[in-house]
């Protein structure tokens, strides 16, 4: 049986380089989900003013939901690329 050098699993809570976007409790969030929870953030307020706080809260719900997806899509291509893995 062969030996197999395997590299060493890439961390989460590695530092960032600069500029690769906002650091929030040691991780690394895109430019993207930032903006759409503040997009979201703002359509919940104008919900919350047209339709009442229910609506609002179900409309922040799913911002919240939708940045969080977006997060970790980018968080899996960036650490699934091999290339970019290392790089990071």
């Amino acid at each position: 049986m062969r030996c197999v050098r395997r590299e060493p699993p890439i961390r989460a809570d590695t530092e960032p380089k600069k500029g690769a976007g906002r650091t929030i409790m040691n991780q690394r969030i895109s430019m993207k989900a930032v903006i759409i929870g503040i997009l979201g953030a703002i359509l919940a307020v104008t919900a919350t003013e047209a339709w009442g706080f229910v609506v609002g809260f179900i409309v922040l719900a799913a911002a919240v939901a939708l940045a969080a997806v977006v997060h970790v899509q980018t968080e899996r291509a960036r650490y699934s690329n091999p290339k970019r893995a290392r790089a990071n």
